[in-house]
């Protein structure tokens, strides 16, 4: 290689490495133009500001499992990563990165034929966004990878198993640019913060966090694996560090949460019911492995907390950081319209009507908690038209 050619190449990486100057570093993002005074404070305060005002989001789950009459339990049945998933405690450390690996980037051959059969050609960005923003919603979530399904739903470096490559669309830009329109927050759910993956999660996290605009959260997904393996989980801190530093007024969430850096919790419905006082009483029981319940876990970790001065490793107990910090977070309640916690479409789901879901939006906003309710795409990326009219419905009775 000449010369030249090498200082550009060395100057081009050097280029990349360094934190992209993007809409969300010193570009007020539509859906926080209320709280611009706070914003030219602190990006992070204006954006928990307007999440805790904002009161109801939309969830929308898409990956191949909406394909499936059987969602999530057929998609199980056809993925060999599942099969394999038994035998991971008794792997050793590279064996399990592998795996997690495997997990996250690769298709087993019953999952590529599932893929050929695949077509997002009725996803409609704008009928979502439109539909969002109809029933009273302030943010849409979108999984942009979910386990149960393999496919990327944007351009990424990580597989060739994504939209862009295999259909030539980004789903991931065409949603936040019809956000953008409306004004409407957007917040990514990705997969599970495990430290075995973390290089993988950083390649992941650029991308989105460079090439999509001003994203107003990031969802992590899969606590329930940190709660039985937490050792797994120690440096989840620096990728929630990583996220601040691409952008400052991107939020964190990891489900109920681990680390006490997570800005606001999201339990599912059977998670959480509140007193009659309004306080939240958690059901979180899930064994460690040291065989203790999470919530009463008392042994001291090594765990990554960002400080004044950067990251800092803290010795902490889960119960003790639960206590203190994790149960006076933001609540944000997920639910599924599909009745029986389906998250995907299912054949003779049974859809909740509008009075339904008004029950259960008041229910949250009564405990100021915000809702976040999920609608099941159909295969062909379209919206079922039973959730089209609860929602358009409960608009009415919103009102």
């Amino acid at each position: 290689m000449r010369p030249k050619a090498l200082i550009f190449l060395v100057s081009f990486t050097f280029l990349f490495l360094l934190p992209a100057n993007i809409a969300g570093q010193g570009c007020l993002p539509g859906y926080l133009k209320p709280y611009e005074s706070l914003w030219n404070q602190s990006p992070k305060e204006a954006s928990l500001n307007w999440f805790k005002d904002a009161g109801f989001g939309m969830f929308v789950h898409y990956s191949l499992a909406s394909m499936l009459p059987g969602g999530t339990d057929e998609y199980g049945k056809l993925d060999t990563w599942f099969e394999k998933q038994a035998a991971f405690e008794q792997m050793d450390r590279y064996a399990q990165k592998q795996q997690l690996l495997d997990k996250m980037t690769n298709v087993s051959p019953e999952v590529e034929k599932l893929i050929a059969s695949f077509n997002p050609a009725r996803f409609n960005a704008d009928s979502i966004a439109e539909l969002a923003v109809s029933a009273g919603m302030k943010y849409i979530s979108f999984t942009t990878q979910h386990v149960c399904g393999k496919i990327f739903m944007y351009n990424t470096s990580l597989s060739k198993w994504n939209t862009k490559r295999l259909f030539n669309r980004d789903l991931v830009k065409e949603l936040s640019e019809a956000c953008n329109k409306r004004e409407l927050g957007l917040f990514l759910y990705v997969t599970p913060p495990n430290d075995y993956l973390k290089d993988e999660l950083k390649v992941m996290l650029r991308e989105l966090l460079t090439n999509y605009g001003a994203i107003a959260g990031i969802w992590f997904d899969g606590i329930g694996e940190c709660y039985r393996h937490p050792n797994d989980f120690l440096e989840s801190g620096e990728l929630y560090a990583y996220v601040r530093e691409l952008q400052p007024q991107c939020l964190v969430s990891f489900k109920t949460g681990f680390t006490g850096d997570e800005d606001f919790l999201a339990p599912e419905w059977s998670q959480v019911k509140y007193d009659k006082n309004g306080n939240p009483i958690f059901n979180i029981h899930v064994a460690t492995d040291n065989g203790m319940k999470i919530r009463e876990d008392s042994q001291l970790r090594p765990v990554l907390r960002m400080t004044g001065n950067g990251l800092t490793r803290k010795f902490q107990s889960f119960k003790d950081i639960w206590e203190k910090e994790l149960s006076k977070k933001p609540v944000e309640l997920c639910n599924t319209i599909l009745k029986k916690e389906q998250w995907f479409d299912v054949k003779d789901g049974i859809h909740k009507n509008k009075q339904e879901v008004k029950a259960e939006y008041d229910y949250a906003r009564k405990n100021k908690a915000n809702y976040l309710l999920n609608i099941a795409l159909r295969g062909d990326g379209s919206i079922h038209p039973a959730d089209q009219s609860t929602l358009q419905g409960f608009a009415d009775l919103k009102d």
